[in-house]
């Protein structure tokens, strides 16, 4: 859909196609591309780019091939020459998958072998120029996925405005019986990323605020309850190694106090990565379940009333000897909110 028009990708072709303006039915007229694209393969996807974050005369109609060409038209009416510009054609790395685009704000990011791109970097930087993508700070686990999964179907980015978060779905497998999936998930605030594990989808979609996940012959709706279909919610953070300002000098760590904030009682596992090793927190992680009292409705001392979120800086043991270290943490919550 671009302004008043509904356009068509012609499969395996060069073609796009479009009803009449204002128009949901009728002759479809053609839009022959071929000549545009000098790579050749064949059209992928078409959305809109907006200048002005809404909808107007402001919207450029954008074209993707499968070799990653990007043509960019301005105008009012592909059906009149005088009002149907080329604005320019751009080439990327290929797009992964049919779902290649989605908007976010003002701009377009597209999911290509590159990374995830703006639209608008993209126009004024070199294409083997890395840092132009969203993606850069995952790049190389980006880049392990895309040539694991590249083919399979299921890569798609959708925008959680209540989050807010831009999710950015990897079909680790996608059959007919089986859907196995991770997504990268980028604070659009801070611009940090994380990873979820668990939710095997298909495909995404916000409905009515809310975001869903479809999976094999299911619709999960996500983010809305404290616990994982009554299971705990598991998580793990990693800090970046640090010298300690005192580069070269042997070090022996034994405590870390974590910062928390939460109106719950958290499983906590902590543990000191030295000299670049990667070893995970061991133990036996579980969460107390804590219930909530409500007025006339529980036995006087059964429960504890629900407040706000409390402050938690406790002394965890740890051990570890090096150079260099990271802190490494794993928690496990249910019912409660932690941060």
């Amino acid at each position: 859909h671009w302004k008043t028009f509904v356009f068509f990708i012609q499969d395996a072709s060069m073609s796009a196609w479009y009803l009449p303006a204002g128009s949901i039915g009728g002759a479809e007229a053609e839009l022959p591309l071929g000549g545009v694209f000098k790579f050749g393969g064949y059209l992928m996807a078409m959305a809109t780019w907006t200048l002005d974050a809404g909808e107007g005369v402001d919207d450029h109609a954008v074209f993707i091939t499968s070799k990653g060409e990007v043509a960019v038209y301005k105008g009012t009416d592909p059906s009149d020459a005088t009002k149907w510009a080329l604005a320019g054609v751009w080439r990327l790395g290929p797009p992964i998958g049919r779902r290649c685009f989605h908007k976010l704000a003002g701009d377009l990011v597209l999911l290509t072998t590159d990374g995830f791109v703006p639209l608008s970097k993209v126009l004024v930087a070199d294409k083997f120029n890395p840092s132009v993508a969203i993606s850069d700070r995952i790049r190389t686990a980006l880049a392990e996925a895309i040539r694991s999964y590249e083919s399979n179907f299921g890569w798609q980015a959708v925008f959680n405005p209540s989050a807010p978060a831009m999710m950015f779905n990897v079909p680790l497998i996608s059959t007919s019986t089986v859907a196995l999936s991770h997504q990268y998930v980028m604070n659009t605030v801070t611009g940090a990323w994380c990873r979820f594990t668990g939710w095997n989808a298909y495909c995404w979609e916000l409905f009515n605020g809310s975001l869903f996940y479809g999976g094999y012959g299911k619709v999960v709706k996500s983010l809305t309850w404290l616990f994982d279909l009554s299971a705990n919610i598991t998580g793990e953070a990693k800090q970046a190694f640090s010298d300690f300002g005192a580069p070269g000098i042997q070090k022996q760590f034994k405590l870390a106090r974590p910062t928390l904030q939460t109106d719950g009682a958290p499983g906590i596992l902590v543990a000191m990565n030295v000299d670049y090793r990667d070893d995970e927190p061991t133990g036996v992680l579980s969460a107390e379940a804590l219930g909530t009292a409500t007025w006339n409705g529980t036995t006087w001392g059964g429960a504890i009333w629900q407040g706000g979120l409390a402050t938690s800086r406790r002394w965890e043991s740890l051990s570890g000897v090096g150079i260099v270290g990271a802190f490494r943490m794993r928690i496990a919550t249910k019912d409660a909110r932690v941060r």
